[in-house]
């Protein structure tokens, strides 16, 4: 039985970043995997879009576009969607959420061949940036008292595997992404759902991958207002004390003439 990987990226007005990655994991693979993609692009710019077909085509990948801009953890679920429910008659199936800004180097696929995860296992690789420098081993860290995010381990924080890559067998126990939160902390959240299905976090020692961290949130101009109400959001389901956390962060920003920030934080919406 042969070994599929079903790769889902999310697009948000940059094809090139796509692009640089389509053909870094169609490159690298030499056939080892059987390997589908998912490209799920948020109603991106039509000059884009264009483009994206083009490039889709290339690279073998299949192109849904939304009409709108859904957000990165519903753009995963409408791809997740697509091959939930593969047949794994002949195929041992995983799922790959990768971002699109991001590149694979020779050997990957090798490596990766020899580390793949159990049905309880979300594998998680080491993060460097395009120079090749460390970013971080694939796991970050939230505080459950402030919101605030970490790379190093400290007390109170919780530990989440960085959504830009979230590796899993594909079994009835994947959980959907929490649609509610549209930009940051969706991946703090998946972390949780996780681990309530039973799922631990693994690394694969001596694997990495190059992330362009940012890349596709550069182009959003409420990019600020996103991780705000995001941060609000989840400590609001998840935080230790969320009455504690809401007035100090009021606080916060009322003494640090933060007003744009305060009325952010304000919003309901």
């Amino acid at each position: 039985m042969k070994n599929r990987i079903n790769i889902i990226l999310v697009n948000y007005n940059s094809y090139t970043d796509t692009e640089n990655c389509l053909k870094s994991i169609r490159e690298y693979n030499k056939g080892i995997f059987e390997i589908e993609i998912i490209v799920v692009d948020n109603d991106s710019k039509s000059s884009v879009k264009e483009f994206l077909r083009k490039i889709c085509d290339r690279f073998d990948a299949k192109l849904i576009e939304n009409d709108k801009n859904n957000g990165f953890a519903k753009a995963n679920n409408i791809g997740f969607r697509e091959i939930q429910h593969k047949n794994n008659k002949d195929f041992c199936d995983y799922i790959w959420f990768l971002n699109n800004d991001t590149k694979l180097e020779d050997g990957f696929f090798e490596k990766l061949n020899e580390n793949l995860p159990k049905d309880n296992e979300a594998l998680y690789f080491e993060m460097r940036n395009f120079s090749g420098g460390f970013v971080n081993d694939g796991l970050n860290y939230c505080s459950i008292l402030t919101g605030r995010y970490s790379e190093r381990f400290r007390k109170n924080y919780i530990q989440y595997i960085c959504g830009a890559s979230v590796f899993l067998k594909l079994t009835d126990k994947v959980p959907l992404w929490n649609e509610d939160f549209f930009l940051y902390y969706e991946d703090v959240d998946y972390s949780l759902r996780l681990k309530k299905n039973g799922y631990t976090f693994v690394e694969v020692k001596g694997l990495y991958y190059l992330h362009k961290v940012n890349g596709s949130s550069a182009f959003n101009p409420k990019t600020n207002k996103f991780r705000i109400q995001s941060q609000k959001k989840f400590m609001k389901e998840n935080g230790k004390n969320y009455f504690v956390y809401f007035i100090l962060k009021i606080l916060y920003y009322a003494m640090c003439f933060k007003f744009e920030n305060l009325k952010d934080f304000m919003d309901k919406n």
